[in-house]
């Protein structure tokens, strides 16, 4: 046949999370980990607003609860070490990552500008710039039509490289 002696391609991209479980579901599905839902490598369960590779077992203690907690103090503890004044808004998302919260339909452009508004930040700003991490950069153009007046900036991936990120722009 023309396919077997030809073969095929075509481009493929970067699937984040990049984890097995969704680097495959894309491939098969040809939509992103947002549209097909699977974020990890195991389930996500709606009402539990959580995953798990397990139904039973595991420790006492919430683990994401715990991880969440780190999240946040490492990220704080980046910023602070940057030395360049800066307010740092934290979003409920229910002890998910960034990128589950945001594969789930909890992180997204309408709820994170809900959450900039509500909250009254800007009167502790001289300019309306929020930094979103880098790894939802495709909610930039969204959250800019939703906060008019604000300025929408791309951070980096990960915590490690805030400090000099901030730097650079200080």
């Amino acid at each position: 046949s023309r396919l077997a002696a030809e073969g095929f391609s075509c481009p493929l991209g970067t699937v984040l999370p990049a984890v097995t479980c969704s680097a495959q579901a894309t491939l098969l599905t040809g939509l992103s980990p947002s549209e097909h839902g699977i974020v990890a490598n195991g389930w996500y369960f709606r009402d539990l607003a959580d995953v798990r590779n397990h139904l039973r077992g595991g420790p006492a203690f919430s683990e994401q609860d715990l991880s969440v907690t780190t999240r946040y103090f490492i990220v704080r503890g980046e910023v602070e070490n940057s030395k360049v004044p800066s307010w740092l808004a934290v979003m409920d998302n229910e002890g998910l990552s960034v990128l589950t919260a945001w594969a789930a339909g909890k992180f997204t452009a309408s709820k994170i500008a809900q959450f900039i508004t509500e909250s009254g930040v800007e009167k502790n700003l001289s300019h309306k710039e929020l930094i979103i991490p880098g790894y939802v950069a495709i909610l930039s153009g969204s959250l800019e039509e939703k906060l008019p007046g604000w300025k929408i900036t791309v951070g980096p991936r990960e915590a490690n490289a805030l400090p000099t990120f901030l730097k650079a722009r200080a």
